[in-house]
């Protein structure tokens, strides 16, 4: 096998995947076609990948029916969605501060006697709101965070219609002399009145936001599970892709750990596997995928979780 070199395949429940044979060559070359359009195959003999303890490089992400070669990049997980939900939680935290002080000072000069109810209503929303917010930037899952934007959606949809209640079609420019009771005193209506117009604005804004970070995170989740995480809604919600990416290995299981890749979706379902840096890679406990002189690997999809049937088809060598 030094000068052909062997190539491992793995399938989807969708399509079929076809690795042709490495032409007999002096010097490893790539080959010139591959049937996935997007990866770029070059396949060196694999007695030398073994003597330079190379094969680290050799990747099968199962749960998409990807190969990765040394000289190809996996579409996998970056950093994308990660930077968009710290951007987006810090645009929350923002509005919400905001309001946060607002209402504060509210309390500060009506409670306990003067608008009792709006104010506790408009000091918890926020108040909750940071805090998880703050919780949520250090561990969270779709799921739970998908409960937590539908809640707290909810709760400033709340907050803003209750703010529009109170003041209505008032118009603060007119507001001139006129004054509101406070615990101590009096405040100007004027000054209330465009206070409660910042936390109608805001209110309404982080609903907005609520609503569509929702709609992105189950897009974002159920794409994922379509594409091969089953477990998607349960997992750390940093390994999300972004659209328009692949999912990646969950940061922890896919990574090399103690010189071995894991893999927990292999074939068959549910059975994990791994392989050494200096060892052969094999589809499941069982199953080596050894491709023959001149032959073609043709692997199908098994049906429901069953391992994928391996056929090799003799076939011309094509040279570069």
């Amino acid at each position: 096998m030094k000068d052909k070199g062997s190539l491992w395949a793995a399938c989807t429940q969708a399509c079929t995947r076809v690795c042709r044979p490495r032409p007999q060559t002096s010097s490893p070359r790539p080959l010139r076609t591959s049937p996935l359009p997007f990866l770029r195959v070059c396949a060196p003999s694999f007695n030398a990948l073994t003597t330079r303890h190379d094969l680290r490089s050799y990747l099968l992400h199962f749960s998409l029916g990807r190969l990765a070669f040394p000289d190809v990049r996996l579409f996998r997980m970056t950093q994308l969605f990660r930077d968009m939900r710290l951007y987006g939680n810090i645009i929350l935290l923002l509005l919400g501060a905001t309001v946060l002080g607002i209402t504060a000072y509210w309390a500060s000069i009506f409670l306990p006697n003067i608008r009792h109810d709006y104010s506790i209503f408009a000091l918890i929303v926020p108040a909750l709101t940071i805090l998880l917010l703050l919780v949520g930037l250090q561990w969270s899952t779709p799921r739970t965070e998908a409960f937590f934007l539908f809640v707290f959606g909810v709760l400033w949809l709340a907050m803003a219609s209750w703010t529009t209640d109170i003041i209505g079609n008032t118009q603060c420019d007119s507001l001139s002399t006129q004054t509101v009771p406070t615990k101590s005193g009096t405040l100007s209506t004027r000054s209330w009145c465009y206070e409660m117009r910042v936390v109608q604005a805001f209110s309404w804004m982080i609903f907005c936001l609520y609503a569509i970070f929702l709609y992105i995170l189950i897009s974002l989740t159920t794409r994922a599970k379509a594409l091969g995480r089953p477990y998607a809604w349960a997992e750390p919600i940093i390994e999300l892709p972004w659209f328009g990416q692949w999912p990646g290995w969950p940061e922890g299981q896919y990574l090399p750990q103690n010189g071995m890749y894991q893999f927990p979706y292999a074939y068959p379902a549910g059975q994990p596997m791994a392989y050494a840096a200096s060892a052969q890679p094999q589809m499941a406990p069982g199953y080596v995928i050894q491709q023959n002189p001149g032959h073609s690997v043709v692997i199908q999809p098994g049906v429901g979780g069953q391992p994928p049937t391996i056929t090799q088809i003799p076939g011309s060598v094509s040279s570069v």
